[in-house]
């Protein structure tokens, strides 16, 4: 009886917990049907997100299987950021079958990546519905100016609101987005502009100008400025205040006139432009519309306006209408321009020609046209057409020229052939072949001093139809610069990546700040207080970073290419001289490899971005870090120009520049500027090539051929080659794998030199060789390192050894080093170091360069001039030792005048300029 007892109450336990697990099942659950996206934020900014959650249980019609939202939290928990919650149901309990909008606010808190997950807790047994929660907080932009208020407004009339945001970021650069004016409104269109270029640098700031055109649709308009921008990996979105205005009726007139007066007839599925000046006599811009009636004539054509005037024509001022028509069926043509403003609808004079069938030469341009660039004072620009002859005649060409502006100058037209096209190789300024396009260049320069908005059109006239054919209009602005351009071309039959390493321009102030806003302030452990160095400038991120590719085809062709700006800033540093930036700029080889270090040449303790392109092993160099030797160095030194002495009559700061070679070779450099100063030649030490393979005939400076040929014609101990303690070689030996020499290596543990089969990949100097001498002594006896000048300096120099002859300074241990003076400057014979007047050795350096006269120091010239003379050989615009400045020193600088007020030059850096690498290979 017992045992049939528990086997009834076993049954009766099994039954409840199969209904209990039953019930467990049926219990209500809620699923999301919409997630939204989160966005990233700047710290203190929230964002609002909106969860759609539904009821999965049938609907009942009562109570019975609701579920109650709980709570909302975010997990694991961050300081960095903080919700609140609420939902649009009722006590946030949602009805089954029914749906509940959940809106989440998040704040901002602190900068950081948030990886989270929102957790929503609901029913009896508090059941866990969780999505993920991830963005990024920067330390973000925030607004230090901005409008709290803007005027009312007239139809057609125009007001800017100026806003001012700064980097809160001590590290991370702010990159600007698409700045917007939000909401839209059919009250306005506005045209926004930055005064940094896109780029705001930590600590910086920039101006934004909101330039709003009020419409002809009147009413009340509420506005505020969004400004997404990217720091690092986030990309937040900061938002101003609103502002509010009233936008009122206006009236305006406008008059017109057309290019060409006459209009060409034309045959079917052929085109043609007209040009309309639309002139506003009034004093406040007027915003317009265009259209082109409809054919009054038996002929039918499309024609398309395409408005120049970016909708508005300026007070006292004009802008350019482009028609453009396409002839469809044969017959007459009869139309006209409407222009659409205020009440007014202005018909300009009738459009009139002939569609036929004739054979008629038919001349176009090849879509899309060139769009030119806004080009700084002194900048140039080469805008290239394609022009089709679509008939099986040949065009003869009569006339090309662009209509003239007193802001810029145009130089030679020329009709040339279309790259690829074999039909355009008789392209010439007189014919273009049958059935057959060309290439139609347009070279501009803008002019020195006067900054304004260039409007001007191509004109070909020739025998076909449309004759002239006008191109659209070419509008550019001329502008003040806001930057200092370096473009890099790299010329070498192998990659280089670029180096930049911003000079140390004195001690950090209080704080460790600095007196620029172009300059970082660098600690260590041997300088705790600071030093401040120019910031190392960034090139653009294109996909490439630093890394630059290497040149393909005939010797002078150009591999990669990059930009870097220097931002222009009106800090006087250095004692007022307005130097806004100096540093050096060398190339970097062999990187991604080598021992122990990210490059085996110009190596500067580089590190990769976390974030950066993966073409890029280099990295940007360490701040306050400069490059490992030996390596050519292009030293630029810019000044802003801020005008001095009389206004309007103009004075330049000039800019001074070198090549040098002080620290041995790896990659030949040439450095120039782009646009030289409309007073100075281009010749000589001003505004000169160094490093160039050209040379300055004129001025009696010889090319650089970068051919190395060191002393005694001893390769094994002046080429450098990779470590590799596999491939030791004792010279003369030859080496078994082809392209190895036997030269001379580092091996940077212990800096032990010794000779190894690899290619070459630069060349030693004695100063580089004799310093990784002390510490370890295996320097080979060609450089002499430590050995007593003979004949011995004078008082008080007369215990100097070679090496310090080298580097022009005593070494000393535990004392300040001491230079040896210049015997430029005047020293005794044999108590000063460096001096040769190079011309006497038949070294072209130049009909200027200083002569030494009568102060030679023997002892330099029987031991430190063969060291340097074969470098000077094989570039004689280059610096070779710590005192050439006589033959290796350059100056250069736009003409500086009142209005513009800056020194606006611009520089090109080669590298292996025209293909001539040394002997090197990497």
């Amino acid at each position: 009886m017992k045992r049939h007892c528990m086997g009834y109450l076993f049954l009766t336990l099994l039954s409840l917990f199969l209904f209990s697990a039953s019930a467990r099942a049926a219990e209500p659950t809620l699923i999301f049907t919409s997630i939204p996206t989160v966005q990233d934020m700047g710290i203190s900014a929230s964002q609002t997100l909106i969860y759609t959650v539904k009821n999965t249980v049938p609907p009942t019609g009562t109570a019975q299987g609701s579920i109650p939202i709980n709570s909302v939290i975010l997990l694991p928990v961050s300081p960095n950021d903080g919700i609140s919650w609420s939902t649009n149901c009722s006590n946030n309990i949602v009805p089954a079958g029914g749906s509940c909008n959940l809106t989440v606010v998040l704040t901002a808190k602190g900068a950081g990546a948030i990886n989270q997950t929102l957790n929503i807790y609901y029913g009896n047994r508090n059941t866990d519905l969780k999505t993920p929660i991830t963005f990024g907080i920067g330390q973000g932009l925030i607004f230090t100016a901005q409008p709290t208020s803007a005027q009312n407004m007239l139809a057609r009339t125009t007001q800017v609101l100026t806003y001012t945001v700064q980097n809160q970021s001590t590290s991370a650069t702010a990159t600007l987005g698409q700045l917007s004016f939000t909401p839209g409104s059919a009250s306005d269109t506005v045209i926004i502009t930055n005064s940094c270029n896109k780029i705001v640098t930590p600590g910086g700031s920039c101006n934004i100008r909101v330039t709003i055109f009020a419409t002809n649709t009147v009413g009340s308009v509420t506005q505020a400025l969004s400004v997404p921008y990217t720091e690092g990996s986030v990309s937040p979105t900061l938002l101003s205040n609103s502002v509010t205005f009233t936008v009122s009726a206006n009236s305006a007139l406008l008059s017109f006139s057309r290019t060409p007066s006459s209009i060409s007839d034309m045959n079917p599925n052929t085109t043609q432009n007209l040009l309309y000046i639309v002139q506003n006599t009034g004093g406040v811009a007027i915003p317009i519309t265009t259209s082109v009636t409809a054919s009054t004539g038996t002929g039918t054509d499309t024609a398309t306006t395409q408005d120049f005037c970016s909708g508005s024509v300026p007070a006292q001022g004009q802008c350019t209408i482009l028609v453009h028509i396409t002839a469809l069926t044969t017959g007459t043509i009869a139309q006209s321009l409407q222009v659409s403003y205020g009440v007014s609808n202005e018909i300009t004079s009738p459009i009139a020609f002939s569609i036929t069938n004739a054979v008629l030469p038919s001349i176009s341009f090849v879509s899309p046209q060139p769009q030119p660039q806004d080009l700084n004072v002194n900048g140039t620009q080469t805008l290239t057409y394609q022009v089709q002859n679509i008939t099986a005649t040949a065009i003869t060409v009569s006339g090309l020229s662009v209509s003239s502006s007193p802001l810029d100058s145009i130089g030679t037209l020329s009709i040339a052939p279309v790259t690829g096209l074999v039909c355009s190789t008789t392209c010439s300024n007189t014919t273009i072949p049958a059935n057959c396009s060309c290439a139609v260049n347009v070279p501009i320069t803008a002019g020195p001093t006067t900054l304004g908005t260039v409007n001007q059109t191509l004109s070909i006239t020739s025998n076909a139809t449309p004759s002239p054919l006008l191109s659209n209009p070419i509008i550019f602005a001329i502008v003040a610069p806001n930057n200092r351009n370096f473009t890099f071309e790299n010329q070498c039959p192998f990659p280089v990546w670029i180096g930049i390493h911003g000079g140390g321009e004195g001690a950090c102030g209080t704080g460790f700040t600095c007196s620029s806003t172009n300059e970082t302030c660098v600690t260590s452990t041997s300088d705790p207080t600071g030093t401040c160095y120019f910031n190392d400038q960034m090139p653009p991120i294109d996909g490439n970073g630093y890394g630059l590719a290497a040149a393909s085809g005939p010797a002078g062709s150009v591999g990669g290419v990059a930009t870097i700006s220097i931002p222009i800033t009106n800090e006087g540093i250095d004692g007022g001289q307005q130097i806004i930036w100096s540093g050096i700029m060398t190339a970097r080889t062999g990187c991604g490899g080598g021992v122990g270090t990210l490059c085996q040449t110009g190596d500067c303790s580089g590190n990769p971005p976390a974030s950066g392109p993966s073409l890029d092993p280099a990295g940007a160099c360490k701040p306050g870090t400069g490059f490992t030797p030996p390596a050519v160095q292009f030293e630029p030194t810019l000044a802003n120009g801020l005008s001095q002495g009389t206004p309007g009559i103009g004075t330049v700061n000039y800019d001074s520049y070198d090549i040098t070679m002080i620290n041995g070779i790896n990659v030949p450099i040439a450095g120039y500027p782009m646009n030289p100063g409309k007073n100075d030649s281009a010749a000589g030490f001003t505004c000169g090539a160094p490093g160039s393979p050209a040379g300055e005939p004129s001025a009696g400076i010889g090319g650089c051929l970068w051919n190395m040929t060191p002393p005694n014609n001893d390769v094994a101990d002046y080429a450098m080659v990779a470590y590799d303690a596999a491939k030791a070689c004792t010279p003369p030996s030859t080496c078994a794998t082809p392209g190895d020499t036997c030269g001379l290596a580092l091996n940077p543990v212990g800096n032990v030199l010794s000779h190894v089969c690899n290619p070459i990949i630069g060349y030693w100097d004695a100063t580089t060789v004799c310093a990784f001498n002390a510490d370890s002594p295996t320097a080979p006896a060609a450089y002499q390192c430590n050995q007593t000048v003979t004949p011995a300096l004078n008082d008080p120099w007369n215990s100097y050894a070679t090496t310090d002859l080298y580097s022009c300074k005593k070494i000393t241990t535990g004392a300040t080093d001491t230079a040896i003076p210049s015997c430029y400057n005047g020293g005794s014979p044999n108590g000063c170091c460096g001096c040769v007047n190079w011309n006497t050795l038949g070294i072209d350096v130049g009909t200027d360069a200083t002569s030494c006269g009568v102060n030679v120091a023997q002892g330099w010239l029987n031991f430190a001039l063969p060291q340097v003379q074969w470098f000077k050989e094989a570039c004689p615009s280059a610096y070779v030792y710590q005192y050439d400045d006589a033959t290796g020193a350059y100056v250069c600088g736009t003409l500086n005048t009142s209005d513009v007020g800056v020194n606006m030059e611009n520089y090109i850096v080669q590298y292996c300029p025209n293909g001539e690498t040394g002997g090197i290979s990497n």
